[in-house]
């Protein structure tokens, strides 16, 4: 990264050389004003525009239907896992994470990463259901009730979306290696 400016100048331009995946790199030239508000406002829309240029690339590289599936798979084995509470889910997220890293295939980044957003996905609407369903369930010992049903599922369901995300993702790569 090279910085072109002159003193006199009111604008700097910084020459950013950027590798697209193994395909041909490019040169992006930025120009950033001098004076500390514009520039703030210049780096932080710049960073808005990397962080969708991001968010582009990974969709446009994710197997939506992997993922889908193995969504579908982790919230009915989760289901049926329910008389086994923590190896039940822990098994639920790898049988999941597997599915979806071997619809997706192309290799264990690949799986890995199918199987991280299945696991992620279902971890989420797990949370969100049983923290409703115990918040409605909390109201019957008054607002605080409700409250404390709905805030401690909400954040026990956050390591559970952890827990099911992590080992989908392992198992994710373990099934894209499979395909």
């Amino acid at each position: 990264m090279s910085e072109l400016c002159t003193r006199k100048s009111t604008v700097s331009a910084t020459v950013f050389s950027h590798g697209t995946l193994g395909r041909n790199s490019s040169t992006v030239i930025r120009t950033v004003p001098k004076t500390p508000q514009k520039a703030y406002l210049t780096r932080t829309l710049s960073a808005a525009v990397d962080l969708f240029a991001l968010a582009s690339l990974l969709s446009a590289m994710t197997n939506w239907k992997a993922v889908g599936v193995g969504f579908v798979v982790m919230v009915i084995a989760g289901a049926l896992a329910t008389g086994a509470p923590i190896i039940g889910h822990i098994g639920a997220g790898i049988i999941g994470g597997l599915a979806a890293g071997y619809l997706a295939g192309g290799g264990l980044m690949s799986g890995a990463w199918h199987g991280l957003l299945a696991g992620s996905i279902a971890g989420i609407a797990l949370t969100l259901i049983f923290a409703v369903v115990f918040g409605v369930i909390g109201l019957a010992g008054g607002p605080l009730g409700g409250a404390l049903g709905f805030g401690g599922v909400l954040v026990a369901g956050l390591v559970v979306t952890f827990i099911l995300a992590v080992d989908s993702a392992l198992a994710g790569a373990i099934g894209a290696v499979f395909s």
